[in-house]
């Protein structure tokens, strides 16, 4: 994986929350927000997150959306928006990576989805909200979809400034603590799982770093 590869996953994550705050005064872009979660989010997790926003309840709106939610949505204000609505240090930045780098490489952060795609290679697709994987009979599908842990660790690694080629030996061992800590009820219980991911802390890395 190259820098910018990395600088643009925690960019867009980044440019995604400043956009749920900027909505909460900026009607227009609260308006194009509701639009684009449809799909992203279901139904009672969109709900949460607009209604969150409206009533400037944050903790109800974060609870609603999942880091690799916020990099779907960081892609989106890209679609939507050719020119920023605001403009901040993130939203410049964001443009100044995608000038020169288009986003392809992220691929390798995606799930291998042999069974719902019949691939053996990663890919980095728009797929469907986790609870509609919830009526899912094999625990496989979920299993797929739920391989999301390369994106919590790129996003913290862009966040402490280490680069990709540290990533290689660390995240094996990460990805291990992470799952200790998925007290999970069922093969079905994503939300406890996103929650191990994301409590694998920046002095989880700075110790696996130094071993």
């Amino acid at each position: 994986m190259k820098s910018l590869t990395k600088r643009l996953v925690g960019l867009r994550t980044t440019v995604a929350r400043e956009w749920i705050t900027e909505s909460a005064r900026r009607p227009d872009e609260f308006k194009v927000l509701s639009e684009e979660t449809m799909g992203l989010l279901s139904l009672a997790r969109r709900a949460d997150l607009l209604n969150g926003i409206e009533t400037r309840n944050w903790r109800k709106a974060w609870d609603a959306v999942t880091l690799p939610d916020l990099f779907a949505l960081g892609g989106k204000y890209l679609e939507r928006f050719k020119s920023d609505p605001w403009s901040s240090p993130s939203t410049m930045a964001l443009r100044l990576v995608t000038a020169t780098n288009d986003g392809s490489r992220l691929n390798i952060l995606g799930a291998v989805t042999y069974h719902a795609f019949g691939c053996g290679h990663p890919h980095l697709l728009p797929d469907a909200p986790y609870e509609e994987y919830e009526r899912h009979m094999f625990p496989t599908e979920m299993a797929e979809r739920a391989a999301e842990f390369k994106l919590f660790l790129v996003a913290l690694a862009d966040g402490l400034g280490v680069k990709p080629q540290a990533l290689v030996n660390v995240a094996e061992p990460l990805a291990a603590k992470a799952f200790r800590n998925a007290k999970m009820t069922d093969s079905h219980d994503w939300r406890s799982l996103m929650g191990a991911f994301a409590s694998v802390s920046p002095d989880d890395l700075r110790e696996a770093l130094r071993q």
